[in-house]
């Protein structure tokens, strides 16, 4: 899977690349990068997590990946490594890059509602800003997806700190933090 990311994230040739993973992992990412060409700068960060119990979670990583002088200062392309997709990241971008500040959510129609109950849920209006966000439902009231791609802005750090200082939010769900997101700043659901 990390494979295809690094392929599709490739045809868009991105000034750098920062990959989160734990302590279990960063040697053989490691390894695995050492052993790679890549067009771009790839940084591997540690969260420092050995073991299960002393994960970090993914929002809480996205928030130190954003927060490093790796990133500061600048619009961020988002990728979930449990999410497969198959279309251009170019697309997503040229719509989502036109809305920044607000992120953009790469967004998929199943086509049919009873195969949605598996994933995040997204509701639109006629504008195609994310009016609704539901993380697994029962009874899905539609089978527009989110697909794990998100395009936040520089800012996005202080969202995430926000969102996090609530307490009680699961920090190893990206897409509750969209979810928590989409009403303060407009999100585009885009393909």
């Amino acid at each position: 899977m990390i494979d295809h990311l690094i392929d599709s994230v490739s045809r868009i040739k991105p000034g750098r690349v920062l990959l989160v993973t734990n302590n279990r992992f960063f040697e053989p990412f490691l390894t695995w990068a050492f052993k790679r060409k890549f067009p771009f700068p790839l940084h591997i960060l540690n969260d420092g997590a050995g073991h299960p119990e002393e994960r970090r979670g993914a929002v809480l990583d996205l928030y130190h990946a954003l927060s490093s002088s790796l990133a500061a200062e600048e619009d961020s392309l988002v990728l979930s490594t449990d999410h497969y997709f198959d279309y251009p990241l170019s697309l997503f971008l040229l719509t989502g890059l036109h809305h920044l500040p607000n992120p953009a959510i790469g967004v998929y129609d199943l086509k049919d509602s009873q195969l949605a109950d598996r994933y995040g849920v997204i509701e639109i209006n006629q504008e195609h800003r994310v009016i609704r966000w539901t993380q697994k439902p029962a009874h899905p009231a539609g089978s527009l997806v989110s697909v794990g791609i998100y395009l936040v802005s520089r800012d996005a750090p202080e969202d995430l700190h926000k969102y996090l200082e609530r307490g009680k939010r699961n920090p190893d769900r990206l897409d509750d933090f969209f979810a928590w997101l989409a009403p303060r700043k407009p999100a585009l659901a885009a393909t």
